[in-house]
């Protein structure tokens, strides 16, 4: 409902409110289907966008945005290699070497058109699907020797 108080800057016509803030019509004032309401912050038009997005705000990605997809990652993968044998311990005087690698966030398979649909713009929170201006998981290698005597 539009308070009187309202009456001389909002008015209603063919199911439209018409407002002097917002998205111009040329007059100065704009047309939208809606209401206007004030929550205590200033007047808000409640319009369509208002209430497809759960109070127009930064609430997640729109259905436009949503995509269907699968993924397969290679998270991770270690490939290791020990030397032991009984001519390699009495030339060497040692149990054994162990030589190992590892390789993290080695690829991914996927039709996303984002970065990465498992990172998030706002970390571990409730916002979700806002993969903009983030990175995707790093890939890294890790070599190691280990020596046994």
């Amino acid at each position: 409902m539009v308070s009187a108080s309202d009456a001389a800057t909002i008015r209603n016509s063919n199911g439209q409110t018409v407002a002097e803030f917002g998205r111009p019509t040329g007059d100065g004032s704009f047309a939208f289907r809606g209401e206007i309401k004030d929550f205590g912050g200033g007047r808000v038009a409640l319009d369509e966008s208002w209430y497809t997005n759960i109070g127009g705000g930064f609430n997640g990605p729109n259905d436009q945005f949503v995509e269907n997809i699968n993924t397969t990652r290679l998270r991770e993968i270690t490939l290791s290699y020990t030397l032991n044998s009984p001519g390699f311990r009495n030339a060497t005087k040692l149990q054994s070497i162990d030589f190992s690698v590892t390789g993290r966030n080695l690829y991914l398979w996927t039709g996303y058109t984002g970065v990465d649909p498992e990172t998030n713009l706002t970390g571990v929170s409730n916002g979700r699907g806002i993969d903009y201006f983030n990175n995707p998981g790093t890939r890294s290698f890790l070599f190691s020797v280990k020596i046994n005597y």
